[in-house]
Formats: C-alpha cells, sequence, structure tokens
C-alpha cells in the first residue's frame, strides 16, 4: 500500500533566494530578496506586484520601494521598474521561531492580503522573504490551504515539489498547524511530523 512518511531532511537552500518558483501558473511565484532584486526576472515574468514579508517597516507604495532595494544598475534601469512594477506591499513577520506563535493574526492578514492582491489583479504577483524559503513559503502554503481547500500535508507537498528549499522554521510550522485547526477543524500533522522541519515523500509498505 502507498502510506505517507516524512523524511528529516533539510533542503539545500543555496541559490534557491534569486529563483522565483511559479506556485501557481501565472499568478504567483515565491523567490527570495535576490529574485525581488532582479528587476530582468521581474518584467519577463509580467509580475507587478510585489509582496515581500520580510519588511521591518511595513507600508504599501507604488513602485518607489524597488528603487531603494538595489544598490546596481543605472538609473535608467530604475525608472524602468518603477514603470512596470504597480504595487510593492510591505509586511512585517518575524523569522524568529520564538516569536512566530505571537505573531498568527499577523500571519492569517499576510495571507489575506495577498489573495486578495491576486483576485485583483490580472497580472502574477511575487511573495518573497530574504532567502524564499521559510516566511514566504510559510504565507504560500497557507494560501493554498485557504484558496484552494487543501490540508497542511498536502499544500505543503504541492509546495515542496515547486520549491524544493522550502523550509519554513518550527515556529512557523506550529503557526500553519494552528491555522489549519481553526480553518478546518483539525490537523494533517502531528507535532511529530514537524519536530525535524521533516520532508515529505511517499513510500511502497508490503
Amino acid at each position: 500500500a502507498m502510506v505517507r512518511s516524512w523524511v528529516s531532511l533539510r533542503p539545500d537552500l543555496v541559490g534557491w533566494d534569486g529563483v522565483a518558483s511559479e506556485l501557481v501558473e501565472g499568478k504567483l511565484y515565491v523567490g527570495g530578496l535576490a529574485a525581488a532584486r532582479n528587476f530582468e526576472l521581474l518584467k519577463s515574468l509580467g509580475i507587478k506586484s510585489v509582496v515581500d514579508v520580510a519588511a521591518q517597516d511595513p507600508r504599501v507604495n507604488e513602485g518607489e520601494v524597488l528603487l531603494t532595494v538595489s544598490e546596481e544598475g543605472s538609473a535608467a534601469d530604475l525608472l524602468s521598474v518603477r514603470a512596470s512594477i504597480d504595487l510593492v506591499v510591505e509586511l512585517h513577520l518575524s523569522d524568529a521561531s520564538s516569536e512566530a506563535e505571537a505573531q498568527i493574526q499577523e500571519v492569517e492578514d499576510a495571507v489575506a492580503a495577498v489573495d486578495e492582491l491576486m483576485e485583483s489583479s490580472k497580472h502574477p504577483l511575487l511573495l518573497h522573504c530574504t532567502a524564499g524559503s521559510s516566511r514566504s513559503c510559510t504565507i504560500a502554503c497557507l494560501w493554498l490551504m485557504k484558496r484552494q481547500g487543501l490540508s497542511l500535508f498536502d499544500a505543503f507537498s504541492l509546495l515542496r515539489s515547486k520549491r524544493p528549499c522550502a523550509f519554513p522554521n518550527y515556529g512557523l510550522w506550529i503557526v500553519m498547524r494552528e491555522l489549519e485547526r481553526k480553518w478546518r477543524g483539525s490537523c494533517s500533522c502531528s507535532l511529530d511530523d514537524l519536530s525535524s522541519h521533516a520532508e515529505v515523500e511517499f513510500v511502497m509498505e508490503e
């Protein structure tokens, strides 16, 4: 029979911060700060909205923030980016496991903000944090749960298939588990499953 199991394996994070992984075709990409700074990448993917969940000073600007995130590139390049990006939304989520459980409402609000932006835009959105492995992947996973009705287990399995470096910290795992209980009435992942930031795989058992 085919059963699910969890393998304790930390993914290789090197280089993934610059990759924009397509989670929902033509709608949602997940990446790191390097991807958000890659203006040619954003233009090539048709991305018009950027959500930064690692921001220190939450605010919403129209095209302004991207002018400050790059130390390279000519003024013409920056003006081109300013013209091509419609909206930048900055949200502050801590990546410290010890603080994660205290920001359940902030995480839920971030999911709602991403959902609203995706519903109101005809263009793809980039969701990013610093490395593109913990905070942004947490919000992406929760969005899949909320919008597509997936369990945490199934949502994270899908996320990992699209972005192998997905690696939420333990505190954010707890947040996702609590929100799954709130939204679905039960949890698809036990604390034992999550204790090693596990990677999902399916195995055959006789």
